[in-house]
């Protein structure tokens, strides 16, 4: 998925509305520090944005406004600060 896609998400009308902007997220990595040997969680990172469009029940159709990194079917959406 990239710029100017239309996506569809699992949150319906009662979780979101038209003109929302979404933050994909990439999933968590667990990495072994080289050094300690220590397992650590790194932040998957923001893949990029997301616009509400239209919403429907339980789904709604977003535009892919911002692409940083390629986007995949199960990644994460979260709202953003500004909403």
């Amino acid at each position: 998925m990239g710029l100017r896609d239309i996506v569809v998400i699992d949150l319906g009308r009662h979780q979101v509305m038209p003109g929302m902007r979404l933050r994909v997220q990439g999933e968590p990595e667990e990495v072994t520090d080289p050094v300690t040997g220590e397992s650590l969680v790194l932040d998957g990172g923001v893949l990029g944005e997301l616009m509400i469009v239209r919403t429907f029940e339980q789904t709604s159709l977003a535009l892919v406004t911002r692409a940083e990194l390629p986007m995949a079917t199960g990644d994460r959406v979260e709202t953003t600060l500004d909403d």
